[in-house]
């Protein structure tokens, strides 16, 4: 699978209406160029890219190096570091 850096920017139809969504709007929650860390804190290296579901916006995978690792495998992400589970990571 070929990846290409890519940036979509949507135009916001409201206001943010509460702190997550200030920060979103901000570009704070941004995981590209995050450090990723297990639940347990363990430094997996950076996110690389995401990919998303066209149709929906969902979020697919996370990129790391050159390993694919699943959306579902997200626990978390703040202003410092995405943090995952130890869900296997799958070749990419």
């Amino acid at each position: 699978m070929l990846l290409l850096p890519t940036t979509i920017r949507v135009a916001s139809l409201r206001p943010p209406a509460d702190d997550r969504e200030r920060a979103g709007a901000d570009g704070k929650l941004e995981m590209v160029g995050k450090r990723a860390l297990t639940e347990r804190g363990n430094d997996l290296g950076l996110i690389r890219d995401v990919t998303f579901d066209a149709g929906t916006g969902a979020l697919e995978m996370l990129q790391r190096g050159d390993r694919e690792i699943p959306s579902g495998s997200l626990l978390g992400s703040g202003p410092y570091a995405v943090v995952l589970d130890s869900v296997p990571e799958t070749e990419g």
